[in-house]
């Protein structure tokens, strides 16, 4: 009843110094201290930038200089094993990223529907500041190095090819590739799109998941998900929809939900923002340190938090409840369940294997299709622990480790079902990319071998980066509340306010630079990551695997 009488109040003790200070300092500041914390904030900030640019140029003027110094003695060009990878987020930039380093015995082409690449972490931040989006989206050209880039959307699988529906003109640039069109038949008029055939020795699937907020993660074959212009206008659309709204409701009170508030009450500290969660608490999947004080800074700034509710409908604008309650807002956000973008390969995927041995099957030649085999009960792709799709494998594996015949298609991040039941984050797609650009070089090499053909050594996960010590990734997280405070985990360690905004911030800027391709992103990195899995090995173990599976 207190949120409800409060929902519709303003926030009469918020003074905005507009005149003073930039817009982003002076939402729910209240004293000295806060002031200068938060532009002590923004300062380093501000360095930090200007040196990761400074070394990126640097690093920029020497590789030109030795790449001129190679294009004199250009090697003898390879029969290359073709990889085709599906989807540019982490997981498919991580697998692009390690293969381009053999660009001279494995020949990459990237499949996305969208011509940019964003930072999905940070984009909520976008909702309430557009501007921001600058930041935090890159067109695809800035994200690739030596792979060639095909702007469509995959719509059938064959053996050893790729149907793909281009969103813009192809130039058929791509070693092997075709062009189908469809003929007049029954009546039609012969306008269907045209398709490319791709041809792949490896297959790597990672379209990742939608959200049911379609500027969250926009649909596949949306306008969003394909220009980048409209992406960027999108985030403007929402922008002005939080302007324009007095009261606003949050479905959900994980992450999404949690830094989606978050913004909303730092930015338009007038405005009544309500959270409602069905658990007991917010953030579940996390440390009940990280819960406890996201709960306590959100009632700190009278944002409604409503706890054990479970919603029986809602729409655009109202939610009701399972024991009646009715609560109702200019905007509702529906901050909980993804869907696995994994329809096309549920309506045009079958076993491979299977398809060569049944010869009663009734499919064509080239279509391998039987529905419903390869994924789990909520659509997600099931995957062997080294990705390849789970019942579409057939390798056996020797007594010295090595393994032969093996399957050629890969699934990778979100849209991957895997054993160890992790969340899905960033930081573990990333590390199923590793794993599985390690596998595809394996296979290629053995291909290439004329006395190990048939075997070779496929990394397992999470066993290659745990040693088999605790067979746990480790937990690791940041959560937003606004520019200046926030919640970082690592395993069991939790640290709450300004100092884990500005490590996110680091994070942020540099997982940038990292999947636009620069050395500088690239190298910090792999510092990062080699210093956190040591860490965790070593110093500060998993927490048990109830965080990462309650949720």
């Amino acid at each position: 009843e207190n949120c409800r009488r409060k929902k519709n109040k303003p926030h009469d003790n918020i003074v905005k110094l507009t005149a003073f200070i930039p817009s982003e300092l002076y939402h729910e500041k209240k004293n000295n201290m806060q002031w200068l914390v938060c532009l002590g904030l923004s300062f380093i900030k501000s360095i930090l930038s200007l040196i990761f640019h400074v070394l990126q140029v640097f690093h920029d003027s020497i590789t030109t200089f030795f790449t001129n110094q190679r294009q004199r003695h250009p090697k003898t060009p390879k029969n290359k094993k073709k990889v085709v990878v599906i989807g540019g987020s982490f997981a498919g930039l991580s697998a692009i990223h390690k293969l381009n380093h053999y660009s001279d015995e494995l020949e990459v082409t990237l499949v996305d529907c969208r011509d940019w690449f964003e930072y999905i972490p940070g984009i909520l931040r976008a909702f309430v500041d557009a501007s921001y989006a600058s930041n935090i989206v890159r067109k695809r050209s800035t994200t690739t190095t030596t792979e060639s880039f095909v702007q469509g959307i995959a719509k059938q699988i064959e053996r050893n090819n790729i149907i793909v529906s281009p969103t813009i003109g192809y130039n058929g640039n791509i070693h092997g590739s075709r062009r189908r069109t469809k003929a007049k038949e029954n009546g039609s008029d012969g306008n269907e799109p045209e398709t490319i055939t791709l041809p792949y020795d490896y297959l790597v699937v990672a379209t990742g998941s939608k959200h049911k907020h379609p500027t969250i993660t926009p649909s596949i074959g949306s306008t969003t998900a394909e220009n980048y212009k409209d992406r960027l206008r999108a985030f403007e659309n929402e922008e002005q929809r939080i302007r324009s709204a007095k009261s606003i409701i949050i479905l959900g009170g994980g992450p999404v939900g949690v830094e989606l508030a978050a913004e909303i009450s730092c930015h338009f500290p007038s405005k009544a923002v309500t959270i409602i969660q069905r658990s007991d608490r917010l953030l579940p999947s996390f440390p009940n340190e990280t819960g406890i004080y996201v709960e306590q800074w959100f009632r700190q700034r009278n944002v409604c938090v409503l706890l054990n509710t479970t919603l029986s409908s809602h729409n655009e604008r109202q939610c009701i409840t399972t024991s009646g309650d009715v609560y109702t807002a200019d905007v509702v956000y529906v901050c909980f369940g993804m869907k696995p973008n994994s329809d096309f390969m549920v309506a045009n995927m079958n076993k491979t294997t299977a398809a060569t041995n049944d010869d009663t099957s009734n499919n064509s030649d080239n279509d391998i299709t039987q529905k419903n085999s390869i994924v789990d009960p909520n659509g997600f792709i099931l995957v062997k622990d080294t990705f390849e799709i789970k019942e579409n494998c057939t390798e056996e594996k020797n007594i010295d480790g090595t393994v032969t015949s093996a399957n050629s298609i890969f699934v990778v991040g979100d849209v991957a079902s895997h054993s160890s039941n992790e969340m899905k984050q960033a930081y573990y797609a990333e590390a199923h990319g590793h794993v599985v650009a390690k596998n595809i070089l394996a296979m290629a090499r053995a291909s290439s071998s004329t006395t190990n053909k048939n075997n070779f050594f496929l990394e397992s996960y999470p066993e290659i980066f745990t040693h088999d010590k605790s067979n746990e990734m480790p937990l690791v997280y940041t959560v937003s509340l606004g520019r200046y405070d926030g919640s970082l985990g690592f395993n069991g360690f939790v640290l709450n306010g300004p100092i884990a905004s500005l490590l996110k911030w680091i994070i942020e800027y540099t997982k940038v630079m990292q999947m636009e391709g620069k050395a500088v992103g690239e190298y910090i990195w792999w510092i990062g990551d080699t210093v956190t899995l040591w860490m965790s090995r070593n110093i500060l173990p998993p927490p048990s695997s109830t965080y990462q599976t309650k949720n």
